[in-house]
């Protein structure tokens, strides 16, 4: 199976607001989307996108959450912690061999694996979600990671009304 990336971000390449933990916009369509393609899958995710989703974890997902200091929540069947500097994927994909593994954020995951994975699903938004005045500058948001075309090839893109989907393969 195959290691991707999913995000959804503005026409500014915006992911989020910096210490919001939360997004930006309700696109339902793209919620749908995104379920679709991580729903009996592996997901991972930093601690910040956990909170984002208020501690709750997605169901019928295997949810993985990096983090960086110890945490009060405890594994289960369906779920677990790994510390961020110890995540191997290699290893994560010898143990769910049979599932795609899915990096659904946070800015610093994405960071983490966007040169490394198969594919990359990135929602764009046609709207501007950037808010500046005196209390808010650009420097205020965080944005996805630059997608090299060295690496990936522009695959397939989905027209919707609001927003399109594409996919990015990774060059061989």
């Amino acid at each position: 199976m195959k290691t991707k990336i999913i995000a959804c971000v503005d026409e500014n390449g915006i992911l989020g607001k910096k210490y919001e933990h939360k997004l930006l916009w309700n696109l339902p369509e793209d919620l749908k989307h995104f379920k679709e393609k991580t729903v009996n899958n592996v997901v991972i995710m930093g601690y910040n996108t956990l909170a984002s989703l208020n501690f709750k974890f997605l169901p019928n997902r295997y949810n993985i959450v990096l983090i960086n200091r110890p945490s009060k929540i405890s594994n289960s069947s369906n779920m677990e912690f790994i510390y961020e500097y110890d995540v191997n994927i290699n290893d994560i994909k010898q143990k769910f061999s049979d599932k795609d593994i899915w990096i659904i954020g946070g800015k610093l995951v994405y960071d983490k694996f966007i040169n490394d994975v198969d594919e990359i699903w990135l929602s764009k938004i046609h709207k501007s979600y950037m808010v500046t005045d005196n209390n808010t500058t650009k420097d205020d948001y965080l944005y996805f990671p630059k997608i090299y075309n060295k690496i990936y090839d522009l695959f397939y893109v989905d027209y919707r009304k609001d927003f399109e989907i594409r996919q990015y393969i990774k060059k061989c």
